[in-house]
């Protein structure tokens, strides 16, 4: 009877232990699920920020294009205006050579 008894302890004690690894193996997954989940996150937060990088310099590079065409342009007209002698020389020499000497 006792052996039986013992045995029966001894089976308990046994699904015990198997229930515990079996919630800790649970438990791993869980947590190496929640890496993964984790990690694809972090990849397309890190792809999502190279594309924002991406198109700052193509506006940069937009930016920098117009402020030239727009600097040509206005000194195009400033040499237009003065070779048709709406701007007189005086402007240049007060312009350009005062401040200098």
């Amino acid at each position: 009877f006792f052996s039986k008894m013992d045995l029966l302890d001894r089976v308990d004690a046994n699904i015990l232990r198997i229930s515990k690894e079996i919630e800790k193996f649970e438990s791993e997954r869980k947590k190496d699920d929640a890496d993964v989940e984790r990690e694809k996150n972090i990849a397309s937060l890190e792809q999502e920020l190279q594309k924002q990088l991406a198109r700052k310099k193509q506006t940069q590079k937009e930016n920098a294009k117009t402020a030239l065409v727009a600097g040509v342009l206005f000194l195009m007209v400033i040499v237009l205006l003065t070779l048709f002698g709406i701007i007189d020389l005086s402007f240049w020499e007060n312009l350009i050579i005062l401040p200098i000497t």
